[in-house]
């Protein structure tokens, strides 16, 4: 075999190994909110997220998708996630505020993917603090649909500009997996006191005289710009995975009427493993 044979059979083998590859690691089709092709999820735990980010669509017109996948097949998560979120095109065209939310089983990675748009809000550091306080203890303990409800609630919350605690120093119980006695991540614990002294606000403040004409949704919308999702959000539970979807709207069914709006994607947000 002579050189040109060598170098054409090299030539061919990479390109059958680039093709096999390519094959592997497709795009999967979006299939609503939620597309679970790694099979973690139950039904009823899809549909609840599902209703959840459809809602929190109809309300904001913020496009927040999630993906399982089983295995990245030697990709990395970060390029993987980039082509899903250009393919998708979450978000509103111009607007880019769209979000995808990427599990990777095998591979025990996580990733926020951020549109042009909300990457002011939702930046990489944010995002971080995010995968590895609020999603990361729960997925060691193969807690999976927990987590990935805590980690999409607080995208909205911080989208919807509710910030949970920046400060990395007070949540360090958590990075080295100290909990309490029961196994309640301790911020997971001090979410839900936070979120029941809003809850009690919230029913008392049924009690006053309104003067805001706008309503709940006009209250806040000079702060946050999405009106008084957050505040709705709370209401509805932790981050809105009640069942009541925290809108206080229908259920929506998991797949109608989501899909891509043309959104922008520039490389921001945050990964994490476990």
């Amino acid at each position: 075999m002579n050189y040109r044979q060598k170098l054409n059979m090299i030539i061919l083998t990479l390109f059958i190994f680039t093709s096999v590859h390519a094959k592997e690691n497709s795009i999967p089709k979006m299939e609503g909110a939620v597309t679970d092709t790694a099979n973690i999820l139950t039904a009823t735990a899809k549909e609840k997220m599902s209703s959840y980010l459809n809602n929190v669509n109809e309300k904001t017109g913020i496009q927040v998708a999630l993906l399982t996948v089983k295995s990245l097949n030697g990709e990395e998560i970060e390029s993987f996630s980039m082509r899903v979120a250009e393919n998708w095109k979450l978000g509103q065209k111009g607007k880019d505020n769209g979000v995808l939310m990427l599990l990777a089983l095998n591979e025990h990675k996580v990733r926020i993917e951020v549109g042009y748009g909300l990457e002011g809000v939702l930046t990489d550091a944010y995002c971080g603090l995010i995968i590895r306080q609020v999603m990361i203890p729960y997925f060691r303990q193969d807690a999976y649909a927990k987590g990935l409800e805590q980690g999409l609630s607080a995208v909205v919350l911080k989208a919807a500009g509710q910030d949970i605690q920046e400060n990395e120093d007070s949540l360090n119980p958590l990075i080295t997996g100290t909990e309490e006695k029961d196994g309640l991540p301790l911020p997971v614990f001090a979410f839900l006191v936070i979120y029941f002294l809003i809850f009690i606000m919230g029913i008392a403040s049924k009690f006053k005289p309104r003067s805001n004409p706008q309503g709940t949704f006009g209250s806040s919308a000079s702060r946050t710009g999405y009106g008084g999702l957050g505040r709705s959000v709370f209401l509805g539970g932790l981050g809105g995975f009640d069942g009541s979807t925290g809108f206080g709207g229908s259920r929506h069914s998991s797949g109608g009427g989501f899909s891509g709006g043309g959104g922008s994607f520039g490389g921001g947000g945050a990964s994490g493993s476990w």
